[in-house]
This record gives C-alpha cells, sequence and structure tokens, in this order.
C-alpha cells in the first residue's frame, strides 16, 4: 500500500512539474516572436514564407475573397474565401497588421469543395491575405479592410 501511495504522489509532482514548466512558455517564446519584433508587413511576410516553406504564391483570380471593405467593428469580420483551384488541399488565412498573422488554418478533405466562412477579428486597417494549397503550389490574393475605430478610420 506504501508502495502505490508513493508513485502516486512522485507521478502527482512530476505532472505538476510539467504543468508548471510549461506554463513558464510565453506565447512570445511559443511563436518564435523576437523581441522588439519586426513591422507588420515583414511578420506577414515571414508568416507566409513559413506556411509556404519559403515559396512563393502565385496570385491567382481562381481565388475570391468576400470582405467587407470598411468594417465597423474589427473584432467581429466576416470573411468568405471560395476557390475554384483542382485539387485544393488546404487553405490559410493572414491579416497584415495583426499580432500574429496566421488567422486560420484549414486541411479540405479530398472531393471536398473549397469554401471556407468565419469572422475575423483585426486590429487596424490592412490586407486580408488568403493561401491557397493546390496541387502541391501556392497560390494567394488579398483584399484590403479599412477598420473603423472609434468613429475614424
Amino acid at each position: 500500500m506504501a508502495r502505490s501511495r508513493r508513485t502516486f504522489i512522485q507521478t502527482l509532482l512530476a505532472a505538476g512539474g510539467l504543468v508548471w514548466g510549461s506554463s513558464m512558455l510565453t506565447p512570445r517564446i511559443v511563436r518564435g516572436a523576437v523581441a522588439g519584433g519586426p513591422q507588420p508587413a515583414a511578420k506577414l511576410d515571414l508568416a507566409i514564407a513559413r506556411f509556404t516553406g519559403e515559396r512563393r504564391p502565385i496570385e491567382s483570380d481562381r481565388i475570391t475573397i468576400t470582405a467587407p471593405d470598411t468594417a465597423e467593428d474589427g473584432a467581429v469580420i466576416p470573411v468568405t474565401v471560395q476557390s475554384t483551384l483542382p485539387v485544393a488541399e488546404e487553405i490559410a488565412l493572414f491579416v497584415e497588421k495583426n499580432p500574429f498573422p496566421l488567422a486560420a488554418h484549414f486541411r479540405l478533405a479530398k472531393n471536398t469543395q473549397a469554401f471556407v466562412s468565419l469572422r475575423l477579428k483585426m486590429n487596424e486597417t490592412g490586407d486580408v491575405v488568403a493561401i491557397v494549397k493546390a496541387e502541391d503550389r501556392f497560390y494567394s490574393q488579398r483584399q484590403r479592410v479599412n477598420v473603423v475605430v472609434g468613429g475614424c478610420g
């Protein structure tokens, strides 16, 4: 009996140590942010490069982003992305001036229509960039969204 209680307490302490140790990792460390941080455009380019494996996406008119030109509330901006590219495998959405540009990433099942609809949060006016992976290539489209904050744009 004493042996199993000792094992239980050791396991409990080890698990507590793991939880405490993982809580010491802040989001800045986990996401690879650098102190001082790069400018928004550089952060966007870096995030896209990480997603595409350093490959440059091809601008495509076969990707459609539907979002308001002007959003009254930056907390809930409805965005829809649709692609007519054959065999679309993944769709990723990036927001230019957000602290973490990658806003959403979807992996699509085979024979699935390439269509996603969601609500994004944007800190300020900037571009929404959609990247679609199809047949091991990356395609992109972007749309500017003006965010009104406190009545001023």
